[in-house]
């Protein structure tokens, strides 16, 4: 049993059995292939009620033509455009949004006009202000120093909560070390903050701090002119090593 598609409900071919993959459901409750799938080409019934009901109104209007060039046939869009159904989806090109027949419906039959994408209103103006107001908040709070509390109790506190964090991000500064092989008892970290570029955190071990030079290249290469030194012209702003 073909379980795909219908049968076409066209009285030749129902003696002729012809199946139809793609049947096309009608206004008159029948399926049809796509060469009777017309009103005027399988004598719909639907339209001869309708005629005959709205003759006193005066005329009943077409159905909706396909939008392909020189084709008379129906939309596909026509047969369904009066139907109650909530959330139905249109039957239409999904790239030119344009109604076709059955013929005409694939994009590449009616050399199919893809509509460029429109960009959101929000999105466009976020990108105008941002181009003509360019935040300043991000970069001053990268150039902002930390502030180190004088008092001993805060002082004590303070370098606590700073390594906690300085733990949860720190990278270390030797590529040699890996993280999960040093305890952190023998690690020192350290937060080095340069001009105006975010703050970075290493850690190194306790028996090798000098290592924060061979890593300190990828924290400013304007600043730091080779592996084995600091540059001469700037230093760090800022480095806290806990």
């Amino acid at each position: 049993m073909i379980e795909v598609g219908s049968q076409c409900s066209y009285p030749l071919d129902l003696l002729r059995a012809l199946h139809s993959f793609l049947p096309i459901f009608c206004r008159c409750q029948l399926y049809f292939c796509r060469e009777h799938s017309p009103a005027d080409a399988h004598n719909c019934t639907y339209t001869r009620t309708t005629e005959s009901s709205s003759a006193a109104a005066g005329p009943s209007s077409p159905l909706q033509r396909c939008a392909a060039d020189k084709c008379t046939k129906p939309s596909l869009e026509s047969f369904i455009s009066s139907s109650d159904i909530e959330g139905r989806t249109p039957a239409t090109c999904p790239s030119c949004n344009a109604s076709f027949c059955a013929e005409h419906r694939h994009p590449k039959s009616h050399s199919c006009q893809i509509k460029p994408l429109e960009v959101p209103k929000n999105e466009a103006a976020r990108a105008l202000l941002a181009k003509n107001f360019p935040s300043k908040a991000k970069a001053a709070s990268a150039r902002r120093a930390t502030k180190v509390p004088t008092d001993p109790v805060k002082l004590e506190q303070f370098r606590k909560l700073e390594l906690m964090k300085m733990r949860h991000s720190a990278v270390p500064a030797d590529p040699k070390d890996k993280t999960a092989g040093i305890p952190l008892d023998d690690r020192v970290h350290v937060k080095v903050a340069v001009d105006d570029s975010a703050e970075k955190v290493f850690w190194v071990r306790k028996v090798s701090l000098p290592a924060l030079q061979v890593h300190a290249p990828f924290i400013s290469p304007k600043v730091f002119g080779n592996r084995s030194s600091f540059g001469s012209s700037c230093f760090p702003t800022q480095i806290i090593v806990l």
